[in-house]
């Protein structure tokens, strides 16, 4: 079986952006080379190029405040678009749902395609996410290590 590629979309350094880099940072702790790994800023223009090769991909990423903090959607995008709401936080012109609908586009999705946004509550400057921001990574994290047949340790 190939190992599923893990993508953390965001920026660390704003607040509730890292969303994605938290999730996928405790994921590569707890699955080890059962797992590949790739972090980007949020910029889409290299993700077809990313996943290409792979079956399985989950995505992760923060999606904007809009009232219900660590709110997480999950969206089977190899079989349903992404709603246009949960694109609209980027400040990339072609983000994550934009490279995802071209890829669609092109018929460049891989196998199995899972995008995990979680929203946000603060994106300004500085380190560390929204309590509503962690509790809901942890909970994803812990999800995830159990769907690939892993067990968490110390999570």
């Amino acid at each position: 079986m190939a190992k599923p590629l893990l993508i953390a979309a965001g920026n660390r350094w704003r607040r509730d952006d890292g969303i994605g880099p938290a999730i996928v940072d405790r994921l590569a702790t707890q699955l080890g080379d059962q797992v590949d790994t790739l972090h980007i800023s949020g910029e889409g223009a290299g993700l077809i190029d990313a996943w290409d090769g792979y079956d399985e991909v989950w995505l992760f990423d923060a999606a904007a405040a809009a009232g219900q903090p660590g709110r997480t959607t999950c969206i089977e995008a190899h079989h349903d678009p992404v709603p246009a709401v949960l694109c609209h936080h980027s400040t990339h012109r072609f983000g994550v749902c934009e490279a995802i609908e071209m890829a669609r586009v092109l018929e460049q999705l891989p196998e199995r395609l899972v995008l995990i946004a979680i929203e946000g509550e603060y994106f300004g400057e500085g380190e560390g996410l929204s309590e509503a921001a962690a509790s809901a990574a942890g909970h994803v994290a812990n999800r995830l290590v159990l769907e690939l047949g892993n067990t968490p340790n110390a999570l």
